[in-house]
């Protein structure tokens, strides 16, 4: 799955990784980061859009859409409360 976050152009991808991490725990399988797309064209200067590309695997079961959707929602609750950071749909 794909999700992209609009952030401060100061906040590292690697600090929104570490804090969906700790939110989703371990069925966060990889969480990589794609695209980065400047604020300016996104009419938010001081600010960039980056994309992640995101893998959910539970070690015992296969986790269901909801399951994967409470996930999504996980990291982007920490990372709106952490970073201020903007679920783009």
């Amino acid at each position: 799955q794909d999700l992209a976050f609009v952030v401060d152009e100061d906040v590292p991808a690697s600090a929104l990784v570490a804090a969906a991490r700790e939110a989703a725990g371990p069925v966060l399988r990889e969480m990589r980061a794609f695209d980065v797309y400047p604020g300016e064209r996104l009419g938010r200067p001081g600010t960039k859009s980056i994309a992640f590309r995101v893998e959910f695997q539970a070690p015992d079961r296969t986790l269901s859409d909801e399951d994967a959707a409470a996930l999504r929602s996980q990291i982007a609750d920490a990372l709106h409360e952490r970073f201020g950071a903007e679920l783009r749909s």
